[in-house]
Formats: C-alpha cells, structure tokens, sequence
C-alpha cells in the first residue's frame, strides 16, 4: 500500500511566493504615498483654520471699532484687523518662542504639531512645517523653506494677510 503524502510542492510554494511579491511591489506605492497626503492635508487645514480665523477676527475687530490699533479678543492678539504672525510679548510682537504665534492661537494650531520660525521682512511672518517632516525645537526660515512642506502666514500693515501654502515636497 503506497502511502500519500499531503503539503505544497516547491513550485506551488514559489507561485505564492511571487504572487505575494507583485501584490507588494504594486500596493506599497500607494502605502508610502499616504504620508504624502497626510501632509498636504494637514497643511490645508492650517490653510482653512488661518484663513478663517483671520476674517473672524476682522469682523469682530470692525464690529468692535477696534480700528488698526493692537485689539485682543478672546486671548488672541492683533493689529489691523488681523491675528499678529508673532507672538505677543504682552505689549507688541515678538519672535520669542515663549508663546506660540497669535495665528497659531487664532487659528487653534498646536504647537506640538509644527516646527515653525517667526521672523521680521518688511513686517512679521510665520513658517511652519509639519513636526514629522522637519523634527526642531527652533528651526531657521531656511530649514523651514527647504523642506517644501509648509505654510507661510503674513502680517499685513493694512488689507489682508498673505497666507500660502508650499506642499511640492510633501
């Protein structure tokens, strides 16, 4: 009586084995690509919070009269009908790390979240990228700027501010 062996042949085996590895080379692309869009995203909603805590701050500032003058409303710090792109020292901007930026406030953004520089070009400006794409406590404009993965908020003297969003390197 002939005794019957069960379990894979070594060509059964190998099948799987490359069926298994096509299926990884075609899905991995799209795993690696969600940080991509994480990020993009994540940036798109600090574009849509900045933006709109900017014109609640400027209809509450108008509604106010709180005119061009330094106004603070709900803890959040400004000028010229809009949030400062710096921190508040108490009295007038700062580019200190002792408090996040009024945008940031504004806009409920986390600290935590973002590696951002304050910095003074003609008038305050912030940059923040996504802390897992750029880890640092205080990053210089250039780091922020080099990962082309970033927001960009601008304080403006009269009018609206300039808010821009970098994600060609998310």
């Amino acid at each position: 009586m002939r005794k019957q062996n069960s379990g894979f042949t070594l060509i059964e085996l190998v099948i799987v084995i490359i069926i298994l590895g096509v299926l990884a080379a075609t899905a991995l692309p799209k795993f690696i690509n969600l940080q991509s869009d994480a990020f993009k995203s994540q940036l798109a909603a600090a574009s849509a919070s900045m933006k709109t805590s900017v014109l609640l701050f400027n209809s509450k500032s108008r509604i106010s009269g709180g005119g061009d003058d330094r106004v603070v409303y709900s803890g959040i710090v400004g000028a010229a009908h809009q949030p400062w792109a710096a921190s508040s020292n108490g009295t007038s901007p700062s580019t200190a790390y002792t408090n996040p930026p009024e945008i940031f406030k504004a806009a409920g953004m986390d600290t935590a979240d973002w590696s951002y520089r304050i910095y003074v070009a003609g008038t305050y400006q912030v940059a923040a990228s996504p802390k897992q794409k750029l880890d640092s406590a205080q990053p210089t404009l250039a780091q922020v700027t080099a990962t082309d993965c970033y927001i960009h908020y601008k304080w403006e003297t009269s009018g609206t501010p300039t808010i821009q969003l970098f994600d060609d390197g998310c």
